[in-house]
């Protein structure tokens, strides 16, 4: 499985080993997961490789409720439209 490797909070590669994490060195972190249940309209939030978390903010809402007061993720991709003239 591929995983964001993080240095200094920014993502500078993506790893598929994990191996390879462990010997670059210690101050070499990588995205576990998303932490679903910290999710607003405008954040995402990852469970880090060394067990602490991190915040994406966006200036535009990327989740919105659903009727049972979950956020999830807005679906902006874009579609053909075919005309029939």
């Amino acid at each position: 499985m591929d995983k964001n490797i993080i240095n200094q909070n920014k993502i500078t590669a993506t790893q598929t080993n994990d191996k390879a994490v462990e010997e670059s060195g210690s101050n070499l972190k990588y995205i576990e997961c998303e932490v679903e249940n910290k999710r607003t309209e405008f954040e995402k939030h990852f469970l880090m490789s060394d067990g602490t978390f991190i915040a994406e903010t966006y200036a535009a809402p990327i989740h919105y409720k659903d009727e049972t007061g979950q956020f999830k993720d807005i679906d902006n991709s874009l579609v053909k439209e075919t005309s029939d003239s």
